[in-house]
C-alpha cells in the first residue's frame, strides 16, 4: 500500500524537479513546509505547461478527481492543498480543500519537515506511511473498494 501513497504524494514535485533539472529552470527544493506553500502557485504554472502523467498503480485509485492533503503544524492549525488529476494527468495543485475529494492525506509538519530535509524523500515517505505518520482514507464507496484491493493485493506483493 505504502507505494501507492508515495506516487500519489511525491510525484508532483518529482516530476516537475525532474524536468527543471533537465532545463536549469526551476528548483522545486525546499527547506520547510511553508516554504512549499509559498511556492504552490509556481509549481502549478509549471504544471500548467507540462504533461504530467501518474503511474498506472497509482492510477489504479485514481484517475480524476482530487487528492485532498492537511498537514497539522506545529502550532495545532492546519495546511491545506489538492492535487487534481484528469485521466491520470496532473493537471494541477492548489492550497485549501476542493469541493469533491476522492482521497485525504493526513501528516504533520514535524513527517513534512523530515520529508523535505531528506536525501531521499521518497524512502522517507514510504516508511512514515508504513510509521503511520502518514494516513490515507478514500472518501465513498467506490473509492473505499479500490482503496480496500489496493492493501489486499500490496499484501500479497
Amino acid at each position: 500500500m505504502s507505494i501507492f501513497i508515495g506516487m500519489l504524494l511525491i510525484l508532483p514535485v518529482f516530476a516537475l524537479e525532474n524536468e527543471s533539472n533537465e532545463s536549469k529552470s526551476d528548483d522545486f527544493t525546499y527547506a520547510s513546509v511553508d516554504d512549499f506553500f509559498n511556492d504552490i502557485p509556481a509549481i502549478n504554472e509549471e504544471l500548467q505547461s507540462k504533461e504530467v502523467f501518474i503511474p498506472d498503480s497509482a492510477g489504479y485509485l485514481i484517475k480524476n478527481g482530487n487528492i485532498f492533503v492537511t498537514i497539522t503544524m506545529n502550532d495545532e492549525s492546519t495546511r491545506e492543498l489538492y492535487f487534481t488529476l484528469e485521466d491520470k494527468r496532473l493537471i494541477g495543485i492548489s492550497s485549501g480543500k476542493p469541493e469533491n475529494i476522492e482521497y485525504i492525506i493526513s501528516t504533520s509538519e514535524e513527517t513534512c519537515n523530515e520529508i523535505i530535509g531528506s536525501e531521499n524523500p521518497a524512502d522517507a515517505i514510504l516508511s512514515n506511511y508504513d510509521n503511520g505518520n502518514i494516513k490515507l482514507k478514500a472518501v465513498g464507496f467506490g473509492n473505499s473498494i479500490k482503496l480496500f484491493f489496493a492493501k489486499i493485493f500490496i499484501g500479497f506483493s
